[in-house]
């Protein structure tokens, strides 16, 4: 109902505005038609007067000249602009930097002068030029602020502009045939097709009045935008001035009197003075405060700002009515940020003959990248899409890769029922080395301080499944997924290619790239993308090309990985596998079940702890990794201080240590040789997952803690997301890269990939706590869930993504 009353009141509006067209005609001549106007206060006095009467000239008949085509036109001059103001935020960047240099540079010179008074003097001044530098570059930032705000107007109404641009295309196609085949069967079609083109539009013109009800979203931009540029501009003038008296002051020091050969200069005594002089500056830089008039405060009404009641005229200057026709729907613009290392998109300038073009480019070869793009070639609506995956490893060697049955590599993830669904759905399960894949079917979780305890056990005769997860290696479900891809076929695969930039296309006779993005390889190749996916990692270059932030934050702890072997069969032998893991103060310490009686090792401790793990003897890792589930947190610390001997340590320890053998996993006899590694930890996540003609999935949009062993199935998640809205644009004819073909699979899986990573982090802060009033409350509440099956059992499901979806 919501939507249907704004959809009445935007088209009320447009019946207003039309009559009062003649009106506003009239109003229009009264301001332009004037001899004595003074252009000379005008930047455009220099121009013709020929686009007064008609903005775009008319070459021929076009049905596409008979909507007008000012709109587009304004379109690109704001572009323009804004690219324009790029360049300029650039060169004031660059001038910042220079002056710093220029003042290092000064400073140094005159110390080696041999010359106290030019020494000093010329120090001083080298830092209050610098210190001019440092201005540049906060205008720079200052500039990107208004830059920002145009950005927003440039996109207002980016959202909508697909639906509008098919239903136009339709109209024309009727009109055509109206005209020159008036009996074709196709007219009634083309109408129908007409009808559901312009429902569609409604609603996206609905939403975009929801999201900006009052309608003067360009003016408040507008005004925002240079009102805080010449804010800057006060700004940086006024300190500059500061700046170069200060700096005059320095230079009065310096004796300049001419000495007469053989006299010697008077000494130089005006450290002090000089110093003061600086300190003088610094307080004058300290309390500068911009003082503007009443009426450049932003964001202060003024009469011209009040907006009518409804049905009331009002008349305004021609200069704003053209900002007031067109409908605006911003996207969320990306400012400079210091958390963020993005830097702006540029603009490319690719000839359409050397571009290839897809309907989808996916960035990064590993799990995420290859499941999205089987997902999408074995589905039958987007099979028909033209998909290429541009990777920097060779991926012969991940087509050919194996390992001997008793060597298995340290990098296994943990795969859910949900996550293992999907691949089998997509066909690649069945391409996975299944005898390399191990399911377990408990997990044994304790605190390493009170030792309380949860276990997550399904119950005798339980319907749900009885796995909780799968532990496979990386290259397992790689190697299955590109033999998946190649079984499917119709992939450009651009493997050990490395993308040395991208950059957004242009305009041709051909085609309008100018919002596509042009992935650059290596040997002058160019990809342009209707919908460019970035599953190239936590270091994304398709984020930072698309200027999405992301945010987080580094744990100073490292996962330490090995491939172990048990003693005997391994715990629980071949039929009931468990996982083992516990909290301890420097973080989760995990075993994993491998075939057999093998066992991957996930240890999150300091950086310092795991640099001592990779320097043991094999048998002093072992022996530390056998104490990291037996000894108390005070007995494993002491461990960690000696260099070697861990072994006769723990020998030591057990015998004065009770241990039950059933709550702690098998004893580690073996390590597999090489397989002893480590890796930081870090927490990140993107502010979206997608942009214009861009999505983001697995590491490149999030970074998890590992001790729940989510990181793969939230990139599978994401997949099977993304793959799901593409499939949706595409049997609904949409364009499958605009931002609100994509909105479902960000609402989708932004949420939800939040909360886990939140869990996440507050589950490694709440156990990093050794002592205190924390520990028994924790141990309270682990306790309590593992009395109460049923809620245990919403646990489990959850982790094995087959619970209810909660987000």
């Amino acid at each position: 109902m919501y939507v249907t009353m704004n959809i009445f009141q935007h088209s009320s509006k447009g019946v207003l505005e039309l009559e009062r067209a003649p009106e506003l005609r009239r109003i229009r001549g009264l301001f332009f038609s004037s001899e004595s106007t003074n252009r000379a206060l005008s930047i455009r006095s220099n121009k013709g007067n020929s686009s007064a009467t008609s903005p775009v000239s008319r070459k021929g008949f076009s049905f596409s000249s008979l909507r007008g085509s000012i709109q587009p036109e304004l379109s690109k001059r704001l572009y323009r602009l804004i690219k324009s103001t790029n360049t300029l935020i650039s060169a004031h960047e660059s001038a910042g930097k220079e002056r710093v240099a220029i003042a290092t540079q000064l400073s140094e010179w005159g110390e080696q002068t041999g010359d106290e008074a030019v020494s000093d003097i010329s120090d001083k001044v080298g830092v209050v030029l610098s210190e001019v530098g440092e201005l540049e570059d906060s205008y720079a930032h200052a500039l990107d602020d208004a830059r920002a705000r145009l950005k927003v107007i440039r996109n207002t109404e980016r959202s909508v502009q697909p639906s509008r641009d098919h239903k136009d295309k339709i109209a024309d196609e009727i009109q055509r045939l109206k005209l020159r085949e008036p009996q074709s069967t196709r007219i009634v079609t083309l109408e129908h097709e007409l009808v559901r083109a312009e429902a569609e539009n409604l609603v996206a013109e609905a939403q975009l009045s929801n999201i900006l009800i009052i309608g003067r979203q360009t003016r408040k931009n507008l005004k925002e935008a240079y009102d805080a540029e010449f804010a800057a501009i006060i700004e940086r003038a006024e300190k500059q001035i500061l700046l170069a008296k200060h700096g005059r002051r320095l230079l009065a020091l310096l004796d300049d009197e001419p000495v007469t050969p053989g006299d010697r200069r008077r000494p130089y005594t005006h450290g002090a003075q000089a110093r003061q002089i600086l300190n003088d500056a610094e307080e004058d830089l300290k309390n500068w405060a911009l003082q503007l008039d009443e009426a450049a405060v932003p964001g202060r009404r003024t009469n011209e700002d009040t907006i009518p009641s409804e049905g009331e005229s009002v008349v305004t200057a021609p200069s704003t009515m053209a900002s007031e026709a067109a409908g605006s729907s911003p996207r969320a613009s990306v400012d400079r940020d210091s958390q963020s290392t993005e830097t702006p998109r540029q603009q490319a300038h690719p000839s359409t003959e050397s571009t290839d073009i897809y309907d989808v480019v996916c960035v990064g070869g590993g799990p995420a990248g290859l499941s999205l793009l089987t997902a999408l070639r074995a589905n039958p609506v987007t099979a028909g899409l033209r998909v290429a995956l541009v990777e920097a490893q060779d991926l012969q060697r991940l087509r050919s890769w194996k390992l001997p049955p008793d060597r298995y590599s340290n990098r296994c993830s943990s795969l859910t029922p949900a996550s293992a669904n999907f691949l089998n759905r997509i066909g690649a399960w069945e391409h996975v080395n299944r005898e390399r894949v191990q399911p377990y079917h408990e997990m044994q979780v304790w605190d390493g301080v009170s030792d309380a305890r949860i276990e997550f056990d399904w119950p005798p005769g339980s319907a749900g499944g009885k796995t909780i997860a799968y532990m496979i290696e990386n290259l397992n479900l790689t190697s299955g997924l590109i033999k998946r891809l190649d079984e499917l076929g119709n992939t450009t695969i651009f493997d050990s290619a490395r993308v040395e930039n991208i950059t957004l296309g242009q305009e041709t006779e051909e085609l309008d790239l100018r919002e596509w993005p042009i992935v650059h390889l290596a040997g002058d190749k160019q990809l342009a993308a209707r919908l460019l996916v970035g599953a190239d990692g936590a270091n994304s270059p398709v984020r930072t090309f698309a200027e999405i932030p992301s945010r987080g934050w580094d744990y100073e702890r490292h996962g330490v990985v090995a491939t172990l072997e048990l003693e005997g069969e391994g715990w629980g032998g071949d039929n009931m596998k468990v996982a083992y893991q516990r909290f301890l103060p420097t973080g989760p310490v995990a075993m994993l079940p491998l075939p057999g009686n093998l066992s991957t090792l996930v240890w999150s401790t300091t950086p310092s702890n795991a640099a001592l793990l990779k320097s043991l003897s094999a048998k002093d890792f072992i022996a530390l990794v056998n104490a990291a589930f037996r000894l108390s947190p005070v007995d494993l610390e002491f461990m960690h201080t000696i260099q070697s001997g861990q072994q006769d340590e723990l020998t030591w320890r057990l015998q004065h240590t009770p241990v039950d053998s059933h709550a702690v996993p098998q004893t580690v006899v073996g390590v597999q040789e090489g397989t002893v590694a480590s890796f930081p930890l870090k927490l990140r996540h993107a502010d979206t997952y997608i942009g214009e003609r861009v999505a983001l999935v697995g590491d490149a949009a999030h970074t998890i803690h590992p001790l729940a062993g989510q990181g793969l199935n939230q990139g599978q998640g994401d997949v099977e997301s993304l793959a799901r809205t593409i499939e949706y644009a595409a049997s609904h004819g949409q364009d499958v890269g605009t931002r609100m073909s994509l909105e479902p699979y960000n609402s989708e899986r932004y949420a939800a990939n939040h909360v886990l990573l939140g869990v996440c982090d507050k589950l490694h802060k709440l156990y990093s706590v050794g002592g205190g009033p924390l520990v028994p409350l924790r141990s309270l509440g682990l306790n309590t869930v593992n009395a109460m099956r049923p809620v245990k059992q919403f646990f489990m499901n959850q982790a094995a993504g087959n619970g209810i979806k909660l987000f």
